[in-house]
């Protein structure tokens, strides 16, 4: 959303694969101030993900989920919208690993409309929307295009002077995508004074490839901190998995395919004798690489709880802690984010808030997950001979993934399954 200078927010929501995931940005206008793999990965998208599930693990020790793919849209936006060669650019260059625009924007443009492709095994839709105060003009011509061309990003100009209204449409587009599952994203006291608001959507819903029988849902012990115990009810089968006991990781890690072989959720649970934060300290680029080259298809027997929960939090801290610290000031140079009339120069914006709100839940069928993200800019995640065991009785991650591409679209950690939200 852009309005005047103020603080604004921003959401994000993700859930049970079965994914929806939103981001906004507030943009406020300003006083002028001076001035080896052959398949089609995106980017450094690791590194990425992983330094932001440190920090948002490190400060949390509850349940946790989050989208990093929808964050790292939105911030792909900034940085398009960025002066090359200014701070805000090169923060925002390093943060997000970006070493060739052009690889990047064929990376979206092609990931962007295999998304829109229909396909009867799952359900994956994404939606990227501009709202624009119609009263604050349009935007730079060339941004515009690439926006439409490039991110699937469509523009709609509403009015913002009447608040009720723009947020009544935002939502409603919000609504529908995610299937009811976020019927409110803005209110009006988000959209008064606001001249752009940019939203991001994801949703993702998936059946396991082989489904968990309910009749061997069983009720067990999770193993919380504190050796303090939770009774859940945990899904059971055996088959064949792509499994592996990572030393250098110090987890056992198992992949759960989904139908259609598109999507996965791999489980990272830690040995015995290693402590969740120092998997998650281990986990890179490099690291998750290991990982797939060593999997092995195994017979396991696979026993992992039942869980559904909700999560949020401000992305603020944790962006400043990587490095982007510009575009939340008045030193941020984002004028192609700055729409104006025919009769004003642009004026500067600023990001008053990122907020992500993500929920998910994993049963015997499979995952449902969305997610939204909001960014307000103002002025200024084994034994020979016998099958392995893979039982999740202990707080673990996931991460989901879009197989073709190697995109992570969810990241999290289950330390109380019991916890639902």
């Amino acid at each position: 959303m852009i309005r005047p200078w103020r603080q604004s927010s921003s959401v994000v929501s993700l859930g049970p694969l079965f994914t929806v995931l939103l981001a906004y940005a507030f943009l406020l206008p300003t006083p002028a101030r001076c001035i080896g793999d052959q398949r089609k990965v995106m980017p450094d998208v690791a590194n990425f993900e992983w330094n932001l599930a440190r920090e948002i693990f490190r400060h949390e020790d509850s349940n946790v989920v989050f989208s990093p793919f929808s964050l790292k849209l939105l911030m792909t936006l900034l940085y398009e919208a960025s002066v090359p060669g200014s701070q805000t650019h090169r923060e925002l260059e390093i943060v997000l690993g970006e070493r060739n625009l052009q690889q990047t924007r064929s990376f979206y443009a092609q990931f962007l409309e295999t998304s829109m492709k229909a396909n009867e095994d799952y359900e994956f839709d994404i939606g990227t929307k501009m709202f624009l105060d119609k009263s604050r003009g349009k935007l730079n011509g060339s941004y515009r295009d690439l926006l439409e061309q490039t991110y699937r990003t469509t523009l709609e100009s509403l009015s913002f002077n009447g608040a009720k209204a723009a947020a009544d449409r935002i939502n409603q587009w919000c609504d529908k995508i995610t299937q009811g599952r976020i019927s409110q994203l803005v209110n009006e006291d988000t959209i008064e004074g606001s001249v752009l608001i940019l939203a991001n959507v994801l949703f993702l819903k998936a059946s396991w490839k082989n489904s968990f029988l309910d009749e061997h849902t069983r009720d067990r012990m999770f193993y919380v901190a504190d050796n303090a115990t939770v009774t859940v009810p945990f899904m059971s089968q055996t088959d064949l998995y792509d499994f592996t006991e990572h030393s250098e990781l110090g987890a056992k890690v198992l992949r759960l395919p989904y139908k259609g072989r598109q999507f996965s959720m791999n489980m990272v649970l830690p040995f015995p004798n290693t402590s969740l934060t120092t998997v998650i300290d281990r986990l890179s680029t490099e690291m998750l690489q290991s990982v797939s080259d060593q999997f092995v298809r195994e017979e396991v027997i696979v026993t992992i709880p039942k869980f559904k929960f909700n999560y949020g939090t401000l992305m603020n801290e944790a962006m400043q802690a990587l490095g982007v610290k510009d575009i939340f000031n008045r030193n941020a140079s984002l004028p192609l984010l700055s729409p104006v009339n025919n009769s004003t120069k642009p004026n500067s914006v600023e990001v008053s808030k990122i907020l992500q709100k993500v929920g998910i839940e994993i049963n015997e069928k499979g995952t449902l997950a969305f997610a939204a993200t909001e960014i307000q800019l103002v002025n200024k995640f084994g034994y020979d001979g016998d099958p392995f065991q893979f039982e999740a009785n202990r707080p673990f991650l996931f991460y989901i993934l879009d197989e073709e591409t190697n995109t992570m679209l969810f990241v999290g950690k289950v330390n109380d399954p019991s916890g639902s939200t």
